[in-house]
């Protein structure tokens, strides 16, 4: 009895319900999934899963139903779900049914919200200083992001992509015609297109820039040829210090006005339409590398006198470009009109040699005052004698004289001065003068037509030089003694007579040595007639005041009683009916031929009597 009962006890035991399947499952709507289940022996209940897989955070429907058929509902449009069934009772949940794969259906309405719609006021611009394209256009609703497309017609097409309402493209294409489209974008919803818009690029830059290198302050001229739709031409120079010109032209050329000396240019030419008008940049210029186009004036010029030699040292600062340079040295009365691009710095010159005009033996204190003749820009003097056997004297002084001291007794000195200068001596001057040889005698041999003129030997002469001119006829003789002898001189001509005293290494001392006592000195004077002048007015001052003037309406003039030996300093002025020339430049002389700006003087002695 006992075991029946137990027995019995165990039938009753309850287990969990056989798994149940789901037979028929269908999306009624885009949020409504229709189910249907098998019946289960055992089964009170039935527990339906519904899980989204697409997302990351899955949303799962789960509903306890005591029937075999259900409907769930409020699920996500266009959303593919998982569903599975457990049958359950007091025991427990009986296994998973198979997973059956559903997807809702597409809600129309919900579509049409979805796709954005297209932009508005779309416009579109191209910039004049880099070629580059702006397109802008209004926000629309519910787009995240835009995509603006840009089409030429060789086929080149361009995109940008952009999450504010405006885009920039580069890479276009110079002088081509470009249609513009934006198109607003949600999720994977495209929206049409907007309206097309077109849009020029700018003119192609020209070609075959060229320019010609000018002197200052003439323009540069640049040449181009022209591109296909450009209205007018921007040109730019532009120096590597940041130097900057320009000009603007319809035509192909242009002018470029205030470059500077010294500088590298780059010359860039822009094609302009009548948008872009002003900037210009390498993106759409043709450059040229325009080298010194005017060299500038050196610099640091400095200047060094070589004492003891003609020469002058020049230096200066030289370019960082290649450049050739030319020095012209001209004293200050000389032309320098035709120079466009110089530097000036004056300089003064060594003085020239001074000549020993005389000397004065103080026997009292055994000296001896030596005078010369004053030079130019001299700051001072310096003068040396010299004896036989080479002892010196010397003294220095800043006017034309000085007394050298302390002479030996029953010596011959030779004394020269130098002028001393800002920078350089002068080379010592010419020794003292020999003073003109007196007439000793003069005979003449008529049987023999035989002359012998004798003179004294002034103290420095070395030679003479004399000479028979008269009527066509001339002799000379050159000794070193103190007699001439002029033979077989023809009959019946009045003869003159010109002795010359030489010194070695200096012009000859021209003096007047005549038959008779008494002589005059006679200079005749000839120049180059200026154009217009009727007639001339000559002047001649001598050095101890002695003036002498001529007027003539030829080109030559003869002045009597000079003084022989002495310095002389000689103007020619030209005038005509009304007006008075300009005097000629004056110019020193002393028995000497000279030739400057066409005036030609020339000093001789000659026999009067």
């Amino acid at each position: 009895m006992h075991l029946k009962m137990i027995l019995n006890s165990l039938s009753r035991v309850l287990t969990v319900p056989a798994t149940s399947q789901i037979t028929f499952s269908k999306a009624i709507s885009s949020t409504s999934i229709k189910f249907e289940w098998s019946n289960v022996t055992g089964a009170d209940s039935y527990i339906l899963f519904v899980e989204e897989t697409m997302t990351s955070t899955a949303k799962i429907y789960n509903q306890t139903y005591t029937t075999t058929s259900a409907q769930v509902n409020g699920l996500t449009p266009s959303t593919t779900y998982e569903c599975y069934i457990y049958s359950s009772n007091s025991a427990g949940r009986g296994a998973k049914s198979n997973i059956r794969t559903i997807l809702t259906l597409y809600d129309v309405e919900y579509l049409l919200v979805s796709v954005p719609c297209g932009p508005e006021d779309v416009r579109a611009s191209v910039s004049c200083g880099t070629n580059e394209l702006t397109v802008t256009w209004n926000m629309s609703a519910s787009a995240e992001n835009y995509t603006t497309t840009v089409s030429s017609g060789v086929g080149q097409t361009l995109h940008c992509n952009s999450t504010e309402t405006q885009c920039t493209m580069a890479g276009l294409l110079c002088e081509s015609s470009y249609t513009v489209t934006v198109s607003s974008i949600t999720g994977t919803c495209s929206s049409l297109p907007s309206s097309e818009i077109s849009v020029q690029t700018l003119p192609c830059p020209p070609t075959n820039v060229t320019t010609e290198h000018r002197c200052a302050p003439h323009p540069v001229p640049v040449l181009w040829t022209p591109s296909g739709n450009a209205k007018h031409y921007i040109t730019v120079a532009e120096s590597s210090t940041g130097h900057r010109a320009e000009c603007t032209s319809n035509n192909t050329s242009c002018s470029l006005s205030g470059l500077q000396c010294g500088e590298i240019y780059t010359i860039s030419v822009a094609g302009a339409d009548d948008t872009c008008t002003g900037n210009t940049t390498l993106t759409n210029t043709k450059s040229l590398i325009l080298n010194n186009d005017v060299p500038c004036a050196p610099e640091n010029v400095t200047t060094n006198l070589l004492c003891g030699s003609s020469d002058l040292m020049v230096s200066w600062t030289s370019s960082p470009l290649p450049l050739n340079y030319s020095v012209i040295a001209k004293p200050l009365d000389g032309n320098t009109s035709l120079l466009t691009c110089h530097t000036n710095r004056v300089l003064i010159t060594a003085p020239c040699p001074p000549s020993v005009q005389s000397s004065t033996l103080i026997c009292s204190n055994s000296s001896a005052l030596l005078s010369w003749t004053t030079m130019a820009h001299a700051k001072g003097y310096s003068a040396e004698a010299t004896a036989a056997d080479g002892t010196k004297v010397s003294c220095s002084s800043l006017t034309a004289s000085c007394t050298l001291t302390d002479l030996l007794c029953s010596e011959t000195y030779v004394a020269t001065v130098k002028a001393q200068g800002n920078q350089c001596d002068s080379a010592p001057g010419s020794n003292t003068t020999p003073c003109s040889p007196a007439l000793l005698s003069k005979a003449y041999t008529c049987g023999t037509n035989t002359a012998v003129v004798s003179w004294s030997k002034p103290a420095g002469s070395i030679s003479f030089l004399s000479q028979v001119v008269g009527e066509g006829y001339q002799d000379s003789c050159h000794t070193a003694n103190t007699t001439c002898v002029f033979k077989n001189l023809p009959c019946g001509l009045d003869f003159n007579v010109i002795s010359d005293s030489l010194q070695t290494g200096k012009e000859r001392d021209r003096f007047c040595l005549h038959m008779n006592p008494s002589f005059v000195c006679l200079s005749l004077m000839t120049w180059v007639g200026s154009i217009g002048a009727v007639g001339y007015n000559v002047t001649v001052t001598g050095q101890n005041g002695h003036n002498y003037h001529c007027e003539t309406n030829s080109t030559s003039c003869q002045i009597p009683d000079l003084h022989c030996g002495e310095a002389y300093i000689a103007t020619v002025t030209p005038y005509s009916q009304t007006c008075t020339g300009t005097q000629s430049t004056a110019y020193n002389f002393k028995d000497v031929f000279f030739l400057y700006n066409e005036v030609y003087l020339l000093q001789r002695g000659k026999k009067t009597d």
